[in-house]
């Protein structure tokens, strides 16, 4: 019986510090961060540490081969993923505005901005589908095409990552859930957007324009 109320006692306990975690400030009260902030920081701290393990790997093999890519492969084309990396650097135009418009109370333009953003990463994929098609090897020829395709995939992934949070935060848009004095939620996915721009424009350059660093390779 004692381990029932201890248990409904802990229960009721968590619910109201989960309510005060989630509940929106009341007038006047002092504004902080809630604790998901420390979450995402911490988790896109241990990702970009991945990120940089990779691109590590990468150009250590390519400056200890005098071949690169290995095996008389042929790099892959620049103009397809230029293009999509300035449709990337591109959609944080929009996702600044959406943040923008919905610090000035502005619900109507938060959401057409969102949906823009979406619509430039969901195309943005597209392309990268079509890219991953037309690159002519697979995955496990060598160690460079093993990088190639992991560093590939790893901005698919956050790419995908960003715009699932960019649709459930439309979702909370619609619902009317974001206001100008409360909108974390906004800031939390225009954040790790921001983070899946940063990763394209690094892979870009050690993908593509990172064998052009080493003469032995020309």
């Amino acid at each position: 019986m004692l381990a029932v109320d201890r248990f409904r006692t802990d229960a009721r306990v968590s619910v109201h510090v989960d309510a005060t975690l989630l509940r929106r400030p009341r007038a006047g009260e002092p504004r902080r961060r809630p604790p998901v902030w420390l979450g995402l920081l911490l988790g896109l701290s241990a990702v970009a540490t991945l990120l940089a393990s990779l691109v590590f790997a990468y150009f250590m093999l390519m400056f200890h081969n005098s071949e690169w890519p290995l095996d008389g492969i042929r790099r892959p084309a620049v103009g397809t993923p230029a293009i999509g990396l300035a449709l990337l650097v591109a959609s944080t135009v929009p996702v600044l505005l959406a943040g923008r418009a919905i610090g000035a109370g502005r619900q109507r333009e938060l959401r057409l901005w969102l949906a823009t953003a979406a619509v430039l990463g969901v195309v943005i994929l597209g392309m990268q589908a079509r890219g991953y098609a037309g690159l002519g090897f697979a995955h496990d020829v060598n160690a460079y095409t093993s990088l190639f395709v992991t560093l590939s995939a790893f901005h698919t992934i956050n790419l995908v990552i960003a715009l699932i949070l960019n649709f459930a935060t439309q979702a909370r848009a619609w619902l009317g859930h974001f206001s100008a004095e409360y909108h974390e939620g906004v800031r939390l996915a225009a954040l790790f957007w921001y983070w899946a721009v940063v990763c394209g424009i690094v892979l870009f350059a050690t993908l593509f324009l990172g064998p052009l660093l080493d003469p032995a390779v020309q």
